[in-house]
């Protein structure tokens, strides 16, 4: 398992980094800066969000040990649903926030993204969050199903950011980025997520 969750943050690590030197390179350091600025507010929220799930973590485990299934559900969903709330909600409040700051013109909006691009990071974001809690659900069993989907979606955002980010800006790359977690990988962690549930649990 170890080597699997290494593999994957390796190759997660490289796709979430093309962001900023993508826009650095074809579009200035202005457009870089903003890049990274957005990309620190939206993760912050997401890390947030996610605390709701990850501080339960341990538990999931000791769950899944006592073979505790219906414990284990109803805690995970409940702490779920608590964590994807907060990541909308979130990310609704710093959208209208960088909504009016660009309408207004203050200083400080011409250090971000505008609405657009910063609408489409938000959503990838906030989909991806979906899957980090099934991960979370699904690693308690102790097991790494997620390998093939990491290192492929990781892959396939990253040359998509690379190809989009380059000819449309910071616009193409959200939205080659929202595209494939909408498309690819939430989807099929959901359905990996359901089928491994049932197969693990009644064995």
């Amino acid at each position: 398992m170890q080597w699997r969750l290494a593999l994957q943050g390796s190759v997660n690590y490289l796709m979430f980094s093309l962001f900023t030197p993508v826009m650095f390179h074809y579009h200035g350091p202005v457009v870089a800066g903003r890049m990274g600025m957005t990309l620190q507010i939206v993760g912050m929220i997401q890390s947030m969000a996610l605390a709701w799930v990850q501080t339960k973590v341990p538990r999931f485990g000791m769950l899944v040990a006592r073979r505790h299934y219906a414990e284990l559900d109803r805690i995970w969903w409940r702490a779920s649903k608590l964590s994807v709330g907060f990541a909308v909600a979130g990310s609704f409040a710093v959208w209208l926030a960088v909504l009016i700051l660009d309408e207004l013109g203050v200083g400080f909006a011409s250090r971000m993204l505008g609405p657009m691009p910063t609408a489409l990071f938000l959503a990838a974001y906030g989909l991806m969050h979906i899957s980090y809690c099934h991960s979370a659900y699904l690693r308690a069993h102790a097991r790494e199903p997620f390998l093939v989907l990491g290192v492929s979606g990781g892959v396939l955002i990253g040359s998509l950011v690379f190809l989009l980010g380059r000819g449309y800006g910071p616009t193409g790359a959200a939205a080659a980025f929202m595209a494939l977690a909408a498309l690819f990988v939430v989807p099929i962690s959901t359905v990996i997520w359901m089928r491994r549930r049932v197969e693990w649990q009644r064995g």
